[in-house]
């Protein structure tokens, strides 16, 4: 797994170790797809529940989101 802002850098810059990751299953893995997560959806849910007690739920708006989940709570792993 990889994650949101990988690029091209010198450590350690965020994403430099995911880059040189990347770019050694690229070379050598080719049919392999690389997941870049950006949003944990165990913490959405927990950002949810917190909004029910403010009253306000501030949203992803324009912004995309590349939900995975840990598996913490699914028992998959």
């Amino acid at each position: 797994m990889s994650a949101v802002g990988t690029r091209q850098g010198e450590e350690p810059a965020r994403g430099a170790s995911y880059w040189r990751g990347e770019q050694h299953l690229i070379a050598t893995a080719p049919a392999w797809t690389i997941l870049r997560m950006n949003f944990y959806a165990e913490a959405f849910v927990q950002l949810a529940q917190a909004a029910l007690n403010q009253g306000v739920l501030t949203g992803l708006a324009e912004n995309r989101a590349a939900f995975v989940n840990s598996g913490r709570t699914t028992g998959y792993h």
